[in-house]
């Protein structure tokens, strides 16, 4: 275990379906999808290729926003469960249409959706 030392966050703002924003030693912060960086007008800059990558691998890509300016990437992936494909089958046999609907950006949930066997995936879906 590492004893870190953690800045105090003020003006924390979250922002639905989007990311996070706030304030950390005088600095603006922000954690979020791409949707997020457009609010902020920030650019991935270079991290773009490796941002596709990682959403090819079925990842969900948060973007770490320092000043306005791209810091770095996070990737977090979802477990999907050793029997979902099979309970997907299950009920395609019974007819029904599997369509999954999510917030990740649509390479990501295209990557999952397929190798669940998903009928149509529509990705980018905010809470409202």
């Amino acid at each position: 275990m590492r004893k870190l030392a953690l800045a105090r966050a003020t003006d924390f703002v979250a922002v639905p379906g989007k990311g996070v924003n706030g304030i950390i030693d005088g600095r603006p912060v922000s954690l979020g999808n791409a949707a997020l960086l457009a609010d902020l007008k920030a650019d991935v800059g270079a991290l773009h290729a490796r941002a596709e990558t990682m959403r090819q691998a079925g990842q969900t890509v948060m973007f770490v926003v320092v000043d306005r300016v791209v810091a770095g990437l996070i990737g977090v992936a979802d477990t999907v469960k050793a029997n979902a494909a099979q309970v997907i089958e299950e009920l395609r046999n019974e007819g029904l249409r599997i369509v999954m609907l999510t917030g990740d950006a649509k390479t990501s949930a295209d990557a999952v959706g397929k190798s669940l066997g998903i009928d149509e995936v529509i990705a980018g879906v905010l809470p409202d």
